[in-house]
């Protein structure tokens, strides 16, 4: 596969043939979850400097292995199912920030932003450091004392908008729902 035309220069390998786009909001970002995508979005509106070019669904490492008798199909098929895939990998102009994003913290997002991180370092190697970060819009304050010693950045969503917290107009009129 050819070079993105916008992928960083520095960034090598498989990682600089994914669709890079401008950092910056999407009207759909590819397979990023409903719950995650508000998230995103207020980082992104909070943090409008915060990296030059993403890129999401980064397929990392290989799918599981099957049997020999497997068709084609089939192994097409595991190939998009079983592959991991990091959130979102963004480039600051000195480093690439693996990130994985969920709507709390969560050991497991811990692991995930670690695992992520290694595998794009052992099967893609780039000349640039690698940052595992969790986007989240809430942080358990014991798992910041665990992201400090496993080295994996924790960023903080600011919290939606108090209208995006208010019932619609016609739920607020109603007695049973005050």
């Amino acid at each position: 596969m050819a070079r993105h035309p916008l992928a960083p220069p520095e960034i090598q390998g498989h990682l600089a043939t994914q669709r890079w786009y401008r950092y910056g909001q999407l009207a759909r970002y590819p397979h990023m979850l409903p719950a995650e995508v508000p998230i995103w979005e207020r980082w992104v509106s909070q943090e409008p400097d915060w990296a030059q070019a993403v890129t999401y669904d980064v397929r990392l490492g290989a799918p599981w292995q099957l049997t020999p008798d497997a068709t084609d199909d089939i192994r097409a098929i595991a190939a998009g199912l079983t592959t991991l895939r990091a959130d979102v990998i963004a480039w600051d102009e000195d480093h690439l920030w693996v990130l994985e994003i969920k709507p709390s913290t969560t050991p497991g997002a811990l692991g995930q932003a670690l695992a992520y991180t290694a595998l794009l370092g052992t099967t893609d190697p780039q000349s640039v450091p690698l940052i595992p970060a969790v986007l989240s819009a809430y942080h358990h304050p014991a798992l910041r004392l665990a992201a400090d010693r496993l080295a994996v950045e924790l960023l903080l969503a600011p919290p939606p908008a108090a209208s995006a917290l208010a019932l619609p107009p016609e739920l607020a009129a109603r007695p049973d729902t005050q």
